[in-house]
């Protein structure tokens, strides 16, 4: 759960202008009363708006964070990123952090691919083996089709400009092994092939 602040906003107020900016805006977003806050340490936020360095935090309270991320600041929850891990599918809608993904079968011998891989298309055995959703953890690895070149998840993400702040909670994909078959939205990798029965898994954003 976060709120995206254009930069450009948040830098030219004054301290007094940013404590009520951002208590509305925890308020209609996460419906939150901020706590109190001590003046020094809303002179801190001042500061470290001014020096807007790229992949920095500041802990608002033990609840909000604040991050630097290019031209934007990302409020978000302190423990957001601690999300339940290896969640199994089922058929149907399966709920994971703020996103979701919608399991379906498909019909007998459609084995359609998705180009912009939102969309991972597995065997009915595989399927009923065990797939699982979890956070990126460190030190992950993929073998991408079609190449079977071996990637760190890491360096995907940040190749594809995911924010620091959501790089922990990001999704990945495994079956009952924990081999990652699947980064939403970046790549697949290797798996026993498709046949005339298969599930489609579709990776939903709020």
């Amino acid at each position: 759960n976060q709120v995206i602040i254009p930069s450009s906003y948040l830098s030219k107020l004054n301290i007094t202008e940013i404590k009520v900016s951002l208590n509305r805006i925890i308020n209609d977003h996460f419906s939150f009363q901020l706590e109190k806050i001590s003046g020094k340490h809303w002179r801190s936020l001042w500061q470290f708006l001014k020096i807007n360095r790229i992949g920095a935090v500041f802990e608002l309270n033990s609840i909000f964070r604040i991050w630097v991320d290019r031209e934007r600041y990302l409020i978000t929850i302190a423990d957001s990123a601690n999300h339940e891990e290896n969640v199994m599918f089922q058929p149907g809608k399966n709920f994971w952090n703020q996103n979701y993904f919608i399991v379906n079968k498909l019909n007998l011998g459609c084995s359609e691919t998705s180009k912009n891989k939102t969309a991972l298309i597995v065997s009915e055995d595989n399927f009923k083996c065990g797939l699982y959703v979890r956070n990126w953890k460190h030190g992950d690895i993929i073998c991408q089709t079609p190449h079977l070149e071996k990637k760190k998840v890491s360096d995907l993400l940040i190749n594809n400009k995911i924010a620091r702040s959501l790089k922990k909670s990001y999704p990945v994909i495994v079956d009952k092994n924990d081999k990652i078959l699947w980064v939403p939205g970046i790549c697949f990798g290797v798996q026993a092939s498709n046949s005339d029965k298969n599930y489609k898994i579709h990776w939903k954003t709020n």
